[in-house]
């Protein structure tokens, strides 16, 4: 009789306390869900009525836009950073669309959006939006099939310079110091470019280098003379082969790298420019 009132009283108990239990997770969950919101890292919803049908334009009005003055006309990369590095169009500027509400929009340019092929409907669009709102004057288009159809269109790009790969190794052609040295006293010509920080380049360079900061080179490669041999070394033996695939991508097609960059050069006794 004694066991079988323990058992009894074991189950009420333990009916009781499932009970409880339940009751505290059911109020619980609804006060959890009416407290805290979801976190959402996609950008907030904009209102795209500006993007109309002819906002969107073919490679070929891109180019005829950029023909007359390249620098009136601005490309928008909208893509994420790690793509935009590895490869982009000449003088683009990458502004992700989290943060293209900072972009200060000024009168008398033409905006060009470039996304990736598909995107141009929606982050496209919100992008352009975006730019719109800053300022309704700057006329705004975005490039119909992104930046694929750039490629696909023959345009020319940027790549980031990846030593492993054989495209970009084709790009960089190297010249040793010794050869360097022979030919710049012969009747050979040579635009020597140290693309070095300014203030490692003025404690000693290859006399007669013109100094242009590498993260400085897509930016003001105009200033380099067409049609000259170019000799390039940068701050390392990466930055010495991702300066001669730039270079190469930039059109500069006559460009050499100079092999162990300014440390071989200085290495063998050659002169040095202060």
């Amino acid at each position: 009789m004694f066991g079988f009132r323990f058992h009894k009283e074991s189950v009420i108990f333990f009916a009781g306390f499932v009970c409880i239990v339940g009751i505290v997770a059911f109020y619980g969950r609804t006060y959890y869900q009416q407290r805290v919101k979801p976190v959402n890292n996609e950008p907030a919803a904009i209102d795209t009525s500006f993007v109309t049908a002819d906002k969107f334009i073919l490679y070929d009005d891109v180019v005829e836009k950029r023909r007359p003055d390249a620098s009136k006309v601005i490309f928008i990369d909208i893509r994420p950073n790690a793509l935009f590095a590895v490869e982009h169009i000449p003088q683009s500027t990458n502004v992700p669309l989290e943060i293209i509400d900072g972009l200060n929009i000024k009168d008398g340019f033409t905006f060009v959006v470039i996304a990736s092929a598909g995107d141009e409907q929606g982050f496209g669009a919100s992008a352009a939006q975006a730019l719109h709102n800053k300022n309704g004057n700057a006329p705004i288009f975005i490039l119909r099939g992104g930046f694929e159809a750039w490629k696909s269109g023959s345009g020319q790009t940027i790549s980031f310079g990846d030593p492993t790969l054989i495209t970009d190794q084709s790009k960089a052609i190297y010249v040793t110091p010794e050869d360097l040295k022979k030919n710049l006293t012969t009747s050979k010509a040579y635009f020597i470019l140290d693309l070095r920080p300014k203030d490692v380049y003025a404690q000693g360079h290859v006399p007669n280098a013109v100094n242009l900061p590498f993260d400085q080179l897509e930016g003001y490669y105009e200033k380099i003379p067409a049609g000259t041999n170019i000799v390039a070394y940068g701050n390392s033996g990466l930055e010495d082969f991702q300066a001669g695939v730039r270079l190469f991508d930039l059109g500069f097609f006559s460009t050499e790298v100079l092999k162990g960059g300014f440390a071989a050069w200085k290495s063998k006794g050659f002169d040095v420019g202060k």
